[in-house]
């Protein structure tokens, strides 16, 4: 595996099953570094690392690394959401079937839906990887709202 390294030495992109020459002449100005193998399995966990006068060091300070990869857990259930949204539309028009309460109960279920970004705060573990599994609530019945 070759990263792609930022100015001050962070690593900003991995490139995975490639090797130098093709990546260099794909990527102009990219600056790279080949992984050494002991860091190699560690995926994701590579931007723990900066490059320093040619060696990988951990970063003192992880705090990007981390909400870096909240935002992409958070981000990777988007479409999911997206698509529960769609499918309940039909529960807030003027001329829905439902009765008030079950109505009611969907309009918090959308809440809850498009608060979602804002609300999860998911733990990640040492490689930037959900700690623990997670998914959205598919209906109604599946979250205690109200």
């Amino acid at each position: 595996m070759y990263v792609g390294v930022e100015d001050d030495g962070s690593v900003s992109t991995r490139y995975d099953d490639k090797n130098a020459e093709d990546l260099m002449n794909e990527v102009e100005d990219i600056v790279l570094y080949k992984v050494p193998e002991e860091l190699e399995d560690i995926d994701r966990g590579i931007y723990k690392y900066k490059v320093v006068d040619g060696v990988f060091v951990l970063k003192e300070d992880l705090t990007d690394f981390v909400e870096k990869h909240k935002r992409a857990i958070i981000n990777s259930y988007r479409s999911k959401r997206d698509e529960l949204l769609a499918r309940t539309d039909w529960t807030q028009t003027l001329d829905c079937p439902l009765d008030t309460e079950t109505k009611e109960k969907y309009r918090a279920y959308r809440q809850y839906l498009r608060d979602f970004p804002q609300t999860h705060d998911p733990e990640i573990d040492e490689n930037g990887e959900p700690a623990v599994p997670f998914s959205l609530p598919e209906s109604i019945s599946d979250i205690l709202i109200l």
